[in-house]
This record gives structure tokens, sequence and C-alpha cells, in this order.
């Protein structure tokens, strides 16, 4: 039965693949006591719902991470993958703590609005909270920024009790130039620092207490050929600490408590404070944005 209701999952689920669906005949039979297991710590936690809404949490047995283990880059497709489900289990009950039955299903379904705002010259801000399937090794929900209707950057993370580990930053293709005008637009504050904004804000509403980011030499995509070259246009470490003064945690992780406190502007320079001064409308604007959504969500 729940092979079947797992097959069913799937094949309703619009992000699957032609060729994941065709495949999970035999895969779910292949790991059906894995998704036995899965199925029965949802429906403990009363959010087995979840499961026939994202049908493609069935599949997480193959290629999928565990950021919480000792080891970040571990694939476990090569174990019985048990000691993936309660990193699973632990998302979706977070998630199903603070998103509505609706919300959960638009996941999947074009992502859930978090905030929208216009910039000078018409630029159209959108942030949404999603699930990107492609991205599974580094997060089971994203966050994105899209401009004019363009996607700007992602942010792929994992819920796991009080603690939010972001192990991917993804910009999207084509987009220098809009990136730039964005920053301009915004007296300075770069689309992925503006996105981690919007998180930092969602999380702290949720009563997240930290935030974690995968070290640049720990990412999924270290020592994998065909991706690594993705890593030559984002500095993690840089992003974690130069940008966001993260401080180191581990030799896999930068930690920064919630919520974000800002510096005390009477203790800048001039002309910094100015600088900031100018910043800090667009960042009240997306706080105060991302609060108002939570109670819509």
């Amino acid at each position: 039965m729940v092979y079947l209701k797992a097959l069913a999952a799937l094949f309703k689920d619009s992000t699957a693949t032609h060729k994941d669906k065709i495949k999970s005949l035999f895969w779910f039979a292949k790991k059906y006591d894995w998704i036995c297991s899965l199925h029965s710590a949802f429906k403990g936690l009363g959010i087995e719902k979840s499961l026939s809404q994202h049908g493609y949490v069935y599949y997480l047995f193959k290629r999928m991470y565990v950021f919480m283990h000792k080891d970040s880059r571990q694939e476990l497709a090569e174990t019985d993958n048990h000691s993936l489900i309660p990193s699973i289990v632990e998302h979706y009950r977070i998630l199903n703590a603070h998103l509505s039955s609706e919300s959960i299903q638009n996941l999947t379904q074009g992502g859930v609005n978090l905030f929208k705002t216009e910039l000078e010259d018409s630029l159209q801000l959108e942030m949404k909270l999603l699930h990107i399937h492609q991205n599974r090794r580094e997060g089971l929900s994203s966050i994105g920024l899209w401009v004019n209707g363009t996607p700007l950057y992602y942010m792929n993370f994992l819920l796991a009790q009080q603690s939010v580990f972001i192990a991917g930053v993804q910009g999207g293709k084509n987009t220098l130039e809009l990136a730039r005008a964005f920053t301009t637009k915004t007296q300075g504050i770069p689309p992925h620092k503006y996105l981690f904004i919007g998180l930092a804000a969602l999380m702290s509403e949720w009563g997240m207490t930290e935030i974690f980011g995968i070290r640049h030499e720990k990412h999924v995509f270290q020592g994998e050929e065909k991706t690594q070259y993705k890593l030559d246009k984002f500095d993690y470490n840089a992003f974690w600490q130069d940008v966001l003064e993260a401080e180191p945690f581990d030799d896999y992780w930068f930690r920064m408590a919630l919520p974000l406190v800002r510096k005390d502007l009477s203790e800048m320079n001039a002309k910094k404070r100015g600088k900031l001064k100018k910043r800090y409308p667009f960042m009240d604007a997306l706080e105060s944005g991302i609060k108002s959504s939570v109670h819509h969500v």
C-alpha cells in the first residue's frame, strides 16, 4: 500500500521528470523498507499529507546529502539511508508548524510569496519560498529573489530544531548586469545579502535562533568534476565572513545568531554611517514585509 501511495504521489508531483517516474517503479520496490520507514515517521507526527503534496520526498534516498552529518559531503546512496529520515522529517515538521497545507503544496508549484516591492527605474522585486528538487543536495527548501521576473539568486537550506543550515547559494544565468543594477538601486546591498536578510527575517519570525553557512572547502560540489567549476564564481567563506561577518563555528560551518543585529551607527565614521543610513530603509522595508507575510502563509 505504501508503495502505491509513493508512486501516486510522485506521479502527481508537477516537478517530477518523466524519467524519474519510470525509474520509481523499480527504485520504490528496491527501497521499500526505506519508504515505509519514511512514511511511518511522517504519519507518526500527523504530517503524512506533506508526502502526498511533495512526492519527490519519497525519492530522497537517491543523491541526497545529510547536512547534519559529521561529513557534510557524504553521499549515503550506498547505504540503506535510514539516517536520512530524521533530518527529512524534522525539516517538514518545522514547515508544517509555520505554513498552511496550501502553502506547503505551493512550494512545488511556483513558490510562496514572501515579499514584493518596486525600486527605482521600475525594478520589480519578488521574494519566494519554494522547493527545488534538483537542489536537494544543498537543502530541502529554497528562498529565491526575482527581479523583473528573472531569477537572480537562490539559497538552499535545511531546518533542524532551532537552526537553519544553508548549504548552497546559486546565482541566475546571465544576470550580472541585473545584479549590478539591483546593488546600485539598493545603495550597495548585493542581491545575495539582500536575500539572506529576507531569509533571516523569516527564520526569526519562525523562532529559529541561529543560521549556519557551509564552508567553501566543504561544499557538496567540491571534488565533483562536473560541478566544481561553479565554486569558482562564488566564494562561500568570503560571503559569510566578509559580507555577513559570521563567526567560524567548526571545520564545516560558519555561524550567525538570530535575530540579526545591526551595527551601531554612532560608532562609525561619517562616511560609513552615511552609506548605511541609505541602506537601512531597504532593509527595514524587507524585514517588515517578511514579518507581515508570515501571517498569510
